[in-house]
C-alpha cells in the first residue's frame, strides 16, 4: 500500500475517532442536563403542593441538591419568596455542603433567604464535631466574599453556640 494511501486512512481513522468522542461527550452533557431538568421539574411540582409538610419539601429539596449540587440554591431563589419556611428549607443547602465538601463547602453558600445556608452549614459542622468545629467554621466565615455574607456566617455561629448550650 502506498504511503499516500496509508496517510489518508490514518487521517480518516483519526477523524472518525474524534467524531465518536465528540458524540460521546455530547451524549454525556445531554444526559446530565436532562437529569437536572427532571430534578428541577420534580421539585417545582412538589413545591406547588402546599399541603405537604415541611419535611416532605425538605426531602425533595435534598434530592434536588444531590442531583444538581449547590446551584439548587438558585432554583429555590427563583421559585420561592423569602419566608421563614424558605429560610429553613435553604438550611438544607448548608447541611449538604458541609457533608459533601467539609469546611471548604461554605464557599458555595449564597446569602439567600437571610443566610439560611450558612446557618445549616454551621449546624451540620457542630452536629458532626461539636464545639471543636467552631475554629474551622469561623476561619471559613472570614473567607466569605462580602461583609453581608461574613455577617450571616458569624450570625449562624451565634445560633450554633446558643443551640449547643
Amino acid at each position: 500500500m502506498p504511503a499516500f494511501t496509508r496517510r489518508i486512512e490514518i487521517r480518516a481513522l483519526l477523524l472518525a475517532s474524534a467524531v465518536f468522542f465528540l458524540m460521546v461527550a455530547a451524549l454525556a452533557v445531554y444526559s446530565h442536563t436532562h437529569k437536572k431538568s427532571i430534578a428541577i421539574s420534580h421539585f417545582e411540582t412538589n413545591l406547588q403542593n402546599t399541603t405537604l409538610p415541611f419535611s416532605e419539601h425538605a426531602t425533595h429539596y435534598r434530592t434536588l441538591l444531590e442531583a444538581i449540587g449547590p446551584s439548587a440554591q438558585d432554583v429555590l431563589l427563583l421559585k420561592l419568596p423569602a419566608t421563614p419556611r424558605t429560610h429553613m428549607l435553604i438550611h438544607e443547602s448548608g447541611f449538604y455542603l458541609y457533608k459533601t465538601y467539609g469546611a471548604r463547602g461554605m464557599s458555595y453558600c449564597k446569602n439567600y433567604f437571610n443566610g439560611g445556608c450558612y446557618h445549616g452549614f454551621v449546624e451540620a459542622a457542630l452536629e458532626e464535631k461539636g464545639l471543636g468545629a467552631l475554629d474551622d467554621v469561623i476561619t471559613a466565615c472570614k473567607g466569605e466574599r462580602s461583609i453581608a455574607q461574613a455577617r450571616e456566617c458569624t450570625h449562624g455561629v451565634g445560633h450554633a453556640i446558643l443551640i449547643a448550650r
